[in-house]
C-alpha cells in the first residue's frame, strides 16, 4: 500500500513539473519522500523544481540527498552545477561539472557549460578548450561554434570570431544564432552593412528576442540612419518591456533627432520603473533645459544629486543650465563640486572660466583657461577663451596669440577671426583687420557683426567705395536690417554725400520708427550742411525718444553755437556734461563757448579738462584774447601738435601763438590755402622773425600758391631766384628746395610749394590729411621730390635741387593763358 501511495505521490509531482507548478510539485515530492526515502530520483527532481521556484539553497541541498544515494548520476553533477551558476557561485559549479566529466568524459553538453563557466571567469584558453571538444564530440551541433564565437567576441579577438563563424555557417548556414553573432563580429569590426545583412537574416530566421533588435539598432545608428533605430528599439521594448536599459536607449535614440516629447515619455517610464537610476534623471533634465523648463531641469539634477551626490555628471549639467539663465555664481558653485569629483575635466574648468569672465573676474578666469590648457592643449576652446580674457584686460597681444593658437587648432572658428580682426583694428592695422573679418564670413555669412566691423575698417582706410559696394549687396539680400541702412548713412557722410546719407537714416526709420541714433545722425548732417535750424528740429524729435542722450543733447548745443545762441548752447554742452562727464567733445566747446561769451579762465579750464581725457579730437585753434596764460595753454595744446593730429585750420593771423606752443619741437609745417593770405603774411612775417631771433627759428611755414591767372613760369621762378629781394627766405635749418605739386583736374589751379629741407614734426594742409606718415614729407638737400596723382600709392620722383632751379629744370610747369 506505501509503494502504491509513493509512486502515485511521485507521478503527481512528475506531472504537476510537467506542468510547471512547482508548489504542488514540491509538495508531492516532500509526501513520496516520507514515504520512500531512499529513491534519488525523488530528491532530484524536487530538486529541479525548487530551483524553478528560485528556491536554490533548498535545490542544492537536494541535490546533495540525491548524490548521498547515487553518485554515479552525471545528470546530479551537472544540474547542481547550473543552480551553482545561477548562485554565481562558479568555482562550485566547476566542480560539479568536472565531476560529471568523470563519469562521461564525452558529455559535450557539460564541456559546453563548463566552457560558458570559464568564459565568464574569464579564463578564455580553457574556455578554448572546452568548446573545440565540444566541437570534436558533436560536429552536428552548432554550439560549439557559438560557444567559441563568445569566447573570441569577449577577448575583442574580431577576426578570429568571424572565422570561427564562417566555418558554422558553413556547415550551418540557417543558424541564426550564428548569423546573430556574426553581425556583432562584422558591427565591431565596421563592416556596417553585411553585419546589417546577417542581423537581418537572423532575424527571418526566426530569431526574436530583444537582444538581436538591439544590436540591429546599433548598426542603424552607427549606419546613421535614426528613424530605422528607433523602430529596431520599439521591437526591443516590445519584446522586453520591464527592461530599463532598453526605454533608456530608445529615449537616447528620441532625443539623438530631436524628438524631445517622446524622449521625455521614455525616460520618464524609466524613472517609474526604477527612481533611483541617476542616467534618467540626469537626461530627463538636459531634454527639460532644451526645452526651456529651466525648473523642471533643474529639479531632475538635484534629484540625481540626491541619489549619488558625488555624481560629475549631475554637477556639471545643473551648472550648465544655471549658466545658461546667467545664474553665474550658483554655475561657478556647481563646476566646482564637479571638479571635486574629476579634477581634470576640461569642460568645468572651461566652463568656470567663462562664467567668472561674464562676472568681469577676468583675472581670475585665466587661471581656469591656463588650466584647461595643461589637461588638453590641443583644444580650440580653452585658447579661444583665453584670448577673450586677455582682450577683456585690454592686453591684445598677448589675445591675439592665443587666438592664433586657437585658429592652428580649430581654423573654423568664426568668433574668433573675428575677435583677432577686431584686434587690428583696435591697433590701426586696418588692412589685417578686413583679412580676418573676410575669413570670418566665408565660415559664417550670417554673422552679422562681421560685416559691421567689415566696413567700419574699410571706411578707416578711406575705401569707401568698397565699403559702399558691400552694403549694397548686403541690402540686396537684407533689404530690412536698419544696421546695415544705419552704417551706409555714416560712410555716405564721411565722403560728404549728405542728402544721400539723410535717405539711409530714414530707412532705418522705416523699419525703426524710435531709432534716435538715426534721428541724432541725420541731426548731425544737417549741422554738416549748416542747415541749423532743421538739426535742431530733427535734434529735439530725437530727444523724445532718449531724452537723457549726451549725444543728442550735444549735438543740440553745437547747432545753438553755429546760430550764435552761445548761453544756450552752453547750457546744453552743461546738460551732455551732466549724463557724460568725460565726453571730450562737450567739453572742448563749452570752452569755445565760453571764450566767445569772453569768459576766458574758465574757457581755459575747459581746454585743460579736455587734456585730461586725453581726447583725440581734432580741434581748430581760435583767435586767443589776452589775459590767458599762453605757458598754461602751451602744455594743454602741446599734445596736439603731433603727427598724430592732423586736421587743423590755421589762417597766418594765429602763427604766432603757434610758434609760441611749438618751443618744444624743431620744425612745424603748415600749408596755406588762401592766395591772399599767402601774400600778404608770409613773407613778412618770416622776415621779422629772422631779423628779431634768427636763432630761435626752429619751425618753417610751408605756404603755397593757388595759381591766379596773372601767376606765370617767369613769376614764380623770378620770385624763387630773386637773391637780393626781401621775397627769398633763408633759414637756418638749410638750403631751400622747391617742391612742385601738379593737380591733373582742369578746373583746379596749379600748385607751387616751397620747402626747407628735413624732417617736419607736424604737417598740416587745410582740412585735408596729406600726412599719413612724417617720413612720407622727408625733404633732402639734394632731392626735389613731385607727388604723382595718377598712382594710389602716391609714389614720389626726385630730381636734384639745383636742376629744380634752374632754367633747364626737367620738371615741366605749366603755364595759364
Amino acid at each position: 500500500m506505501n509503494s502504491e501511495n509513493n509512486n502515485n505521490y511521485y507521478e503527481k509531482a512528475i506531472n504537476f513539473s510537467m506542468n510547471k507548478n512547482f508548489e504542488h510539485a514540491i509538495e508531492y515530492f516532500n509526501k513520496a519522500i516520507a514515504l520512500n526515502p531512499k529513491n534519488y530520483k525523488i530528491y532530484f527532481n524536487k530538486a529541479l523544481a525548487l530551483a524553478h521556484v528560485k528556491r536554490y539553497d533548498e535545490a542544492i541541498t537536494s541535490f546533495e540527498d540525491a548524490e548521498k544515494l547515487n553518485q554515479k548520476d552525471k545528470l546530479i553533477w551537472h544540474n547542481k552545477g547550473l543552480v551553482f551558476i545561477v548562485l554565481k557561485d562558479f568555482r562550485s559549479a566547476i566542480d560539479c561539472f568536472e565531476k560529471g566529466l568523470e563519469l562521461d568524459p564525452d558529455d559535450y553538453k557539460l564541456w559546453s557549460d563548463k566552457g560558458e563557466v570559464l568564459r565568464i571567469l574569464k579564463e578564455f584558453d580553457k574556455a578554448l578548450d572546452c568548446f573545440n571538444r565540444v566541437i570534436s564530440l558533436n560536429s552536428n551541433l552548432s554550439l560549439g561554434w557559438r560557444n567559441l564565437a563568445h569566447v573570441y567576441l569577449r577577448q575583442n579577438l574580431f577576426n578570429k570570431a568571424l572565422e570561427s563563424l564562417n566555418k558554422g555557417l558553413e556547415m550551418f548556414p540557417q543558424d541564426s544564432e550564428l548569423l546573430f553573432l556574426k553581425s556583432e563580429a562584422l558591427l565591431n569590426l565596421g563592416e556596417l552593412s553585411e553585419a546589417l545583412s546577417c542581423v537581418n537574416k537572423a532575424i527571418d530566421l526566426g530569431k526574436t528576442n530583444y537582444d538581436v533588435f538591439v544590436s540591429k539598432a546599433e548598426v542603424l545608428r552607427k549606419l546613421k540612419k535614426p528613424e530605422q533605430e528607433i523602430e529596431a528599439l520599439k521591437k526591443a521594448v516590445q519584446n522586453r518591456p520591464d527592461i530599463t536599459e532598453l526605454w533608456h536607449n530608445l529615449g537616447s535614440a528620441y532625443h539623438e533627432i530631436g524628438n524631445l516629447t517622446h524622449a521625455l515619455e521614455c525616460f520618464n517610464h524609466v524613472t517609474s520603473m526604477k527612481p533611483d537610476l541617476v542616467e534618467s534623471w540626469i537626461d530627463k533634465g538636459n531634454i527639460y533645459s532644451e526645452l526651456n523648463m529651466i525648473d523642471d531641469a533643474l529639479e531632475c539634477f538635484n534629484k540625481a544629486i540626491r541619489i549619488e551626490s558625488n555624481n560629475f555628471l549631475a554637477w556639471y549639467n545643473k551648472g550648465n543650465v544655471l549658466l545658461k539663465v546667467k545664474n553665474f555664481t550658483e554655475a561657478i558653485n556647481c563646476f566646482n563640486e564637479s571638479l571635486k569629483i574629476n579634477p581634470n575635466s576640461y569642460r568645468s574648468n572651461i566652463n568656470i572660466g567663462v562664467s567668472l569672465t561674464e562676472l568681469q573676474r577676468f583675472h581670475e578666469s585665466i587661471n581656469y583657461y591656463k588650466k584647461a590648457i595643461e589637461i588638453d592643449e590641443n583644444k580650440h576652446e580653452a585658447l579661444y577663451n583665453y584670448g577673450n580674457a586677455l582682450l577683456k584686460l585690454g592686453k591684445l597681444e598677448e589675445a591675439d596669440k592665443y587666438y592664433d593658437l586657437s585658429l592652428n587648432s580649430f581654423p573654423d572658428n568664426d568668433e574668433a577671426w573675428l575677435n583677432k580682426g577686431n584686434i587690428q583694428y583696435f591697433l590701426g592695422n586696418f588692412k589685417l583687420a578686413i583679412k580676418c573679418f573676410e575669413k570670418a564670413i566665408k565660415i559664417n555669412p550670417t554673422n552679422i557683426k562681421i560685416y559691421n566691423n567689415l566696413i567700419a575698417s574699410y571706411s578707416n582706410l578711406r575705401k569707401y567705395n568698397a565699403a559702399l559696394n558691400l552694403l549694397q549687396n548686403l541690402l540686396t539680400e537684407f533689404p530690412n536690417n536698419k544696421l546695415f541702412w544705419f552704417d551706409r548713412g555714416i560712410v555716405l557722410t564721411k565722403i560728404k554725400k549728405y542728402y544721400e546719407a539723410i535717405e539711409s537714416y530714414k530707412h532705418v526709420l522705416k523699419i525703426d520708427e524710435t531709432n534716435f541714433k538715426a534721428l541724432n545722425n541725420i541731426g548731425s548732417v544737417y549741422l554738416n550742411l549748416e542747415k541749423y535750424e532743421q538739426s535742431l528740429n530733427i535734434l529735439h524729435g530725437a530727444l523724445k525718444f532718449e531724452k537723457n542722450n549726451p549725444e543728442i543733447i550735444f549735438n543740440i548745443g553745437l547747432a545753438l553755437f553755429k546760430l550764435n545762441k552761445y548761453n544756450e548752447a552752453k547750457d546744453n554742452f552743461n546738460k551732455a556734461l551732466k549724463f557724460n562727464p568725460i565726453l571730450d567733445r562737450a567739453w572742448f566747446f563749452k570752452g569755445l563757448t565760453l571764450f566767445r561769451l569772453k569768459k576766458f579762465e574758465e574757457a581755459h579750464e575747459c581746454f585743460k579738462t579736455t587734456k585730461k581725457l586725453n581726447s583725440k579730437f581734432q580741434y581748430k585753434f581760435l583767435k586767443l584774447k589776452s589775459g590767458i596764460d599762453l605757458s598754461e595753454i602751451q602744455e594743454i595744446y602741446k599734445e596736439f601738435l603731433t603727427p598724430k593730429i592732423l586736421e587743423y585750420e590755421y589762417r597766418a593771423k594765429f602763427i604766432p601763438i603757434l610758434k609760441t606752443f611749438n618751443k618744444k619741437f624743431t620744425k612745424i609745417c603748415i600749408v596755406q590755402l588762401d592766395y591772399e593770405l599767402t601774400e600778404e603774411f608770409p613773407y613778412k612775417l618770416k622776415n621779422k622773425e629772422i631779423k628779431q631771433n634768427p636763432e630761435d627759428v626752429k619751425y618753417f611755414i610751408r605756404f603755397n600758391y593757388l595759381e591766379k591767372k596773372k601767376l606765370s613760369k617767369e613769376y614764380v621762378m623770378k620770385k624763387l631766384t630773386d637773391k637780393n629781394g626781401s621775397l627769398i627766405l633763408t633759414f637756418p635749418c638749410g638750403k631751400e628746395c622747391f617742391f612742385y605739386n601738379r593737380s591733373h583736374s582742369k578746373t583746379k589751379s596749379f600748385r607751387y610749394d616751397l620747402f626747407v629741407p628735413g624732417n617736419y614734426d607736424l604737417v598740416v594742409y587745410g582740412n585735408e590729411r596729406v600726412n599719413r606718415l612724417v617720413g612720407d614729407w622727408h625733404i633732402t638737400e639734394q632731392k626735389f621730390w613731385t607727388r604723382n596723382n595718377k598712382n594710389k600709392n602716391h609714389r614720389f620722383e626726385a630730381c636734384s635741387a639745383d636742376e629744380a632751379f634752374s632754367k633747364e629744370c626737367p620738371i615741366e610747369i605749366p603755364t595759364q593763358s
